[in-house]
């Protein structure tokens, strides 16, 4: 995506706004989801199987039972539906960013706005450039960082939360088709589902402003040892950490 704010291009991104659905990058993304559905697949696998290894029974057929309960591996179409969720989720995450930086172009000014969208690794090379030493430089890519990954991370709590919705509305749904004389209920039946919602919530935008810090500690990091590859690393890394806890 590609602006020109007071005949200057301060948007590093060139790319049209729909070019996450184009045929090469739906199969980045689609390979990506299931590449991460498998890795955690494989995690849950070997985390049970360790379980089992330190379980000691009584009753040898029980454990032997157990033992082929925990290591049976999801079905094919489980695995498919999950791979499935996560790949609309990442385009969902995608389309959010894109459009959030449509509204920040449109309502910022440009000094924000080039604050916001910035390639962090071109970013860490120029104030390298400029000052020589790494050290600060990567004092300065903590506050660069930052301002990078907001937009991104408010488009994933915003996924997050519209996902969490879209959920309590399907069980709705579903409660109605059991019980069809009732054919409106509120969004919240009682308190415990309220606070559960608003628990969920809480989490989400913990992480969000987390990350956010994480990455922009983990840029000048990533600058610190090598300025522009190792700050792009850096961010990557820093922007999952908060939602690997």
């Amino acid at each position: 995506m590609s602006v020109v704010l007071h005949r200057e291009h301060y948007i590093v991104d060139k790319k049209p706004f729909f070019q996450h659905f184009h045929p090469k990058d739906l199969a980045i993304t689609a390979t990506r989801s299931v590449v991460i559905q498998g890795l955690n697949v494989l995690n849950d696998y070997v985390s049970t199987m360790d379980l089992s290894d330190h379980e000691n029974s009584d009753d040898s057929d029980k454990e032997d039972g157990d033992e082929k309960a925990i290591s049976q591996l999801p079905a094919a179409r489980e695995f498919y539906i999950s791979c499935t969720k996560l790949f609309v989720k990442s385009l969902s995450i995608s389309t959010c960013l894109r459009c959030a930086e449509v509204v920040s172009i449109r309502i910022f000014s440009v000094s924000t706005v080039s604050r916001l969208i910035k390639d962090v690794g071109r970013s860490a090379a120029r104030k390298y450039h400029r000052t020589g030493s790494r050290s600060r430089a990567a004092l300065l890519m903590v506050k660069t960082g930052m301002w990078a990954s907001v937009l991104s991370h408010i488009a994933i709590f915003i996924v997050e939360e519209i996902t969490q919705i879209a959920q309590i509305l399907y069980r709705q749904h579903q409660m109605r088709a059991l019980n069809s004389s009732r054919s409106y209920s509120p969004l919240f039946k009682n308190r415990k589902e309220m606070d559960f919602f608003l628990q969920i919530t809480y989490k989400n935008a913990t992480r969000c402003a987390l990350s956010i810090v994480t990455s922009g500690t983990a840029a000048a990091i990533g600058s610190f040892l090598r300025p522009g590859k190792g700050t792009n690393i850096g961010a990557t890394i820093g922007d999952s950490i908060a939602y690997a806890l």
